[in-house]
Formats: C-alpha cells, sequence, structure tokens
C-alpha cells in the first residue's frame, strides 16, 4: 500500500486515540476524496478492522471501569458522560420495575447514583404494559454487545458492495458523532432504526412490517410517522388499493393510545424535550435557542427560522440539480422521518436515520446537497464544545449560532420532494 493511501486511514486512527479530533479530520478527508479523482488503494478490511476495533473498545470499556479512560476518549467532549450505555439501563429498569418490586434499588453501572422502583422513563405506553424480572446491568451489558454486533453487519452489507471510494466515505460517516452519541447511551433509537431497516431488508408482506412498526410506535411514538409517509408515498404513486392498509394501522395506534389514556388509566410520558444547543437538532431546539438568548417569543423565532429556510430553497431552487433521493420505498421513509422530526428539538443522536440512505447521497452530483450533509452530520450542532480545552467559549446551554448546514441540507430535501411529487404525478 502506497504512503500516500496510508494517510487515509489517518482519521480512523484519530478516531480510536482521542475522538474530539475526529470531525474535522473527518470532513475535510471527505471534501478531498469527494472533490478529487484520486485513486484510493486500500483493502476494505482496514475499514472493517477499524470499525470493528472501535465497536469493541467502545464495549469493552463500556463494561470495565478501569477503562474510564479509554470510555472518554472515545467520545465527543459536548457528549461525554461516565456513565454507561446510561439509557438502556434506564430502560431494563423500567422493564423490571413491578408493584411487586417497588422499592428495589439497583446502582447505575459507571456512577454513585441509584434507580429505585418505581422508575418510570419518557417513551411509549409499551413500558406500562410490560415487566422483564433481570437485572438492568447484566440486560444492558448482553443487550448491548448484540447491538453492536448488529451494527457492524449492516456496516459490513453495505460496503460490501460499494467500490472503494464509497466504502471509505461511508465508514467515515459510521465513525460519525451522532452514531457514536447513540452508542454511547445506547438509546433504543439505535434499536428502533435497526429493526425498521431488517424490516424493509426481509419482511415483503407490507402487513408484518406494518406490525413491526406498529410495535415500535408503542415503544417510541415517532415511527408512526411512517405510516402517514406511507400513505403520502401511495397518494403519489396513485397505489390507491393499498393505501387502506397504512390507514389501518395508523388508526389502531391512534386508538390503543385514546383506549390506554381513556380505559386503562395509563399516564402518557411526553417524551423529555431537548434544549442543549450542544447536543440537539431541529427547527424547535434552534427556536428556543434564540428564545432564550434573545428573550423572544418561541413562536417568532420558529417562524423567523422558517422564512429563513424559505429564502434558502428560493436562493438554490433554479440551479439545482435533482438526484433521485426519494426513488426507494426505505429511503423515502427515512428522509421523511429526518423531514418531519426536524420540524421539532431532537437529541443528536437521532440522526443516526439519515445513515440509512447514504447510498444514494454518495452518488448525488449535488454538491449542495452533499456538502451540507457531510457538514451537518459531523459538526453540527455544537462541535466547538468539544475544543474549549483549547479556547475560550462562553458555554451555556443556550449557546446560539445559526447552523447553517441543516438550513441547506433541509432546503435541498425539500426541493428534492418537491420534484419527485411533481415528476410521480406527470408520469402517472
Amino acid at each position: 500500500m502506497k504512503i500516500a493511501n496510508l494517510l487515509y486511514l489517518f482519521p480512523f486512527l484519530i478516531a480510536l486515540i482521542n475522538y474530539n479530533y475526529f470531525p474535522v479530520v473527518a470532513v475535510i478527508s471527505i471534501l478531498i476524496i469527494y472533490s478529487s479523482e484520486f485513486e484510493l488503494d486500500i483493502k476494505k478490511i482496514w475499514l472493517k478492522l477499524f470499525f470493528f476495533t472501535f465497536l469493541f473498545m467502545r464495549w469493552i470499556s463500556g463494561i470495565n471501569l478501569n477503562l474510564t479512560q479509554i470510555w472518554s476518549r472515545l467520545s465527543q467532549q459536548n457528549y461525554s458522560l461516565d456513565y454507561r450505555f446510561i439509557d438502556l439501563q434506564e430502560v431494563f429498569m423500567s422493564l423490571y420495575c413491578s408493584p411487586d418490586t417497588v422499592g428495589d434499588s439497583f446502582l447505575i453501572y459507571g456512577s454513585s447514583r441509584s434507580m429505585t422502583c418505581p422508575y418510570n422513563i419518557s417513551y411509549g405506553p409499551f413500558f406500562e404494559f410490560f415487566n422483564v424480572s433481570v437485572n438492568p446491568w447484566t440486560a444492558t451489558l448482553i443487550s448491548s454487545l448484540l447491538i453492536l454486533s448488529l451494527i457492524f453487519i449492516f456496516y459490513t452489507l453495505i460496503i460490501d458492495n460499494e467500490n472503494i471510494k464509497n466504502s471509505y466515505l461511508i465508514s467515515l460517516f459510521f465513525f460519525s458523532p451522532s452514531l457514536n452519541f447513540v452508542l454511547e447511551r445506547m438509546n433504543l433509537d439505535i434499536v428502533i432504526v435497526i429493526v425498521i431497516v431488517a424490516s424493509y431488508r426481509f419482511t415483503k408482506r407490507e402487513y408484518i412490517r406494518n406490525l413491526i412498526i406498529l410495535v415500535l410506535s408503542f415503544v417510541k411514538y415517532y415511527p408512526a410517522i411512517i405510516f402517514i409517509s406511507n400513505i403520502v408515498l401511495k397518494v403519489i404513486l396513485k397505489k390507491y388499493k393499498t393505501i387502506k392498509i397504512d390507514i389501518t394501522f395508523l388508526s389502531i395506534f391512534i386508538g390503543v393510545i385514546l383506549l390506554s389514556v381513556k380505559s386503562f388509566g395509563v399516564e402518557l410520558k411526553q417524551p423529555i424535550r431537548p434544549i442543549r444547543s450542544d447536543r440537539t437538532f431541529g427547527l424547535l431546539s434552534e427556536a428556543n435557542n434564540f428564545q432564550h438568548a434573545f428573550n423572544i417569543e418561541n413562536i417568532y423565532s420558529y417562524i423567523f427560522l422558517v422564512i429563513i429556510l424559505a429564502y434558502i430553497i428560493f436562493l438554490i431552487k433554479n440551479n439545482f440539480v435533482y438526484s433521485g433521493l426519494y426513488e426507494k420505498h426505505i429511503d423515502f421513509t427515512f428522509l421523511n422521518l429526518f423531514l418531519a422530526l426536524s420540524l421539532f428539538a431532537n437529541y443528536d443522536y437521532r440522526l443516526i436515520i439519515m445513515l440509512i440512505p447514504i447510498k444514494v447521497i454518495l452518488k448525488t452530483k449535488n454538491t449542495i446537497l452533499f456538502f451540507s450533509y457531510s457538514l451537518f452530520m459531523f459538526s453540527s450542532p455544537g462541535l466547538l464544545y468539544s475544543y474549549t480545552n483549547h479556547f475560550y467559549l462562553i458555554e451555556d446551554y443556550f449557546f446560539v449560532y445559526m447552523d447553517l448546514p441543516f438550513y441547506f441540507l433541509l432546503s435541498t430535501l425539500a426541493i428534492e420532494y418537491i420534484k419527485f411529487i411533481n415528476l410521480n404525478l406527470k408520469n402517472n
């Protein structure tokens, strides 16, 4: 292997040594590779080895408190937390708690804090009806290993069918802060994404796939957006015969939620609204930042940001290069999820949904789309918080800056959507 090609493995080495520097190095590498005609001479086995090593180091440092320094170095500073796979620990604690276990307490692994029954989490009603009598940390340890294994399998399946240039770029994106963040916390979003992707890949029957999505919607509410997305797609493609399937499942979802509240006295836990600007994305998150910084009413901040978004769309629509992002059903689904969730406030780990359409994004000739996607996935939001040990930053929860890559990405996706609709309406 030539020395020049060996240098392209440098970003992955940085991620293993000190992740804080990885996003900047990765963005530079992506821009160079994407913009040049340089032929990479790297074996895919090296890419797989680095990703496997990263996942293994994350897991082994997660289960061994003596490796806390490694655990911290694998994290971006603004996301770093000593608690190990904390979200998954809380999930299993919630499942463990029942009327018979009130008062039972478990130490949160990686901290001095304890969790005591009853222990509620702000997810869907699924957790009101199911209990699993298992030690939360034991369940977390086993489940986290399974999740990491599935991620590695999914990653290898993707790059095995790509050329070396795309495989390299995909590998960099699989090291991105959003995936690293979700792995650190082991939030259920990663499980939801894995299950949805598997349902599209291995399930041909729409009823079974919708049933899977329905169950996931009771775990966290947002997968129900997929039913609406399917309805919209079938209207665009004029597939009216099967539209009743999605309407039925959406109706079941709404009906069960209402029945749970009215007849079973289930108190729906509203999702925690993310407010930290260094860990969130979405128009509502941006509006919250403006509200807290400038004492402007949230609704006015939101309207102002929507106007900016509309202005960007107006600027770039004339010379827009159409990429066909919405042609495949699974890409249509996850891009719609992103568009819908971007209207609200979300923790950064939910950006993992944008790793699913990565193959079609890499093929685009639209440089605005590719660069905004790349910058957003690696530097947005809060990259500056990772370097506060090198320069002074007024670091509060409402640090305001315009997340320009986010607005340009939303704008390009919106134009793509409109063009996709127009093309299909003309053809059908």
